[in-house]
């Protein structure tokens, strides 16, 4: 019901779009919701991330009761950050990353994510590679491929 965001200190478009959908998404939810949601910035580096949110953590905030990161690397370095600190994940507080990485199904508790399917978005982008070294397309084009919700053990079922 109150959802956070663990994003990337590195900005790039991909972690930009994530966010922009993110707060769209908020937005659309809850339209009474005054407070912005908490905002963690962490390393897009695992064990720096880890790090990053340790020293969030060591301040005991008031913290939301899910979070959504920017990718899986960074979800499951702040999952092992709030497991240290004593959280129960999902029943103190969900988590889900985006990418669906192979590692998400072995981590404890398995991690919950987004997946984007690659191969539609690499046919889809072989394409428009193709038609444009043929010279019949050379407009500039944006390929959006729409995530899918893969549901693990990291969040908690309402």
């Amino acid at each position: 019901t109150n959802i956070g965001y663990l994003s990337s200190s590195i900005e790039i478009r991909n972690f930009r779009e994530r966010r922009e959908g993110f707060f769209k998404g908020i937005r659309s939810l809850d339209k009474k919701r005054s407070a912005e949601p908490i905002v963690v910035k962490v390393s897009s580096v695992v064990e720096q991330a880890e790090a990053d949110m340790d020293k969030f953590l060591a301040s005991r905030p008031a913290l939301p009761t899910a979070f959504f990161a920017d990718n899986d690397n960074i979800a499951s370095a702040c999952m092992r950050s709030f497991l240290k600190a004593g959280y129960r994940i999902p029943e103190d507080i969900s988590i889900i990353g985006f990418d669906d990485m192979p590692f998400c199904r072995v981590l404890t508790p398995s991690l919950s994510t987004m997946s984007v399917n690659k191969t539609q978005l690499g046919a889809l982008s072989v394409d428009f590679l193709i038609r444009r070294m043929e010279g019949s397309d050379d407009s500039p084009v944006t390929i959006q491929v729409s995530p899918q919700l893969i549901e693990r053990d990291s969040v908690k079922r309402l």
